[in-house]
């Protein structure tokens, strides 16, 4: 929650711990541990947590889809995608991201409205293109470094590790 009160090496061992306690009992455990994965650099953990959330009521692994549909753990896998992979945070001074793109994916996008702004993501091997499609030119923080979203022409940047 507070991942900026943190030291990368404190959220780095609690994700470490907390994983190998942890039952994955909940249908929103996955999405989560998928969504800090990305965050601490752990690809593969990341997708395979990622996986276990999209397929969870395809495989019935909970064993309980025919009781209905976890619909909270479908936002889930979609939080996984735009926190985890995309990095996407809100903080204190706006709208930041950090995307990567999985390994075997060419490419994902997603759109957000943030502060009566819509704007479109697109990752693919190129880069990062986002695309202010709605609103005022707005300042957001891209790979930690500050940039101006604009009406003119699409913000194009390279994946940064």
């Amino acid at each position: 929650m507070l991942e900026d009160e943190q030291s990368q090496e404190t959220i780095h061992k609690s994700y470490d711990y907390y994983e190998q306690i942890t039952t994955h009992d909940s249908s929103l455990s996955s999405c989560i541990f998928s969504i800090m994965a990305s965050k601490i650099g752990y690809k593969d953990k990341a997708y395979n947590y990622f996986i276990e959330t999209a397929r969870l009521d395809l495989d019935n692994t909970h064993g309980n889809t025919k009781d209905g549909l976890h619909l909270a753990n479908m936002g889930g896998t979609w939080m996984a995608i735009v926190y985890g992979f995309a990095g996407t945070r809100l903080k204190e001074n706006g709208l930041s991201l950090a995307p990567s793109l999985p390994a075997g994916w060419q490419k994902y996008n997603f759109r957000l409205t943030f502060r009566g702004r819509l704007i479109a993501v697109t990752i693919r091997e190129e880069g990062v293109e986002l695309e202010l499609l709605e609103g005022e030119a707005l300042e957001l923080t891209l790979y930690g470094q500050s940039v101006t979203l604009g009406n003119e022409k699409p913000l194009t940047q390279a994946l940064q590790a």
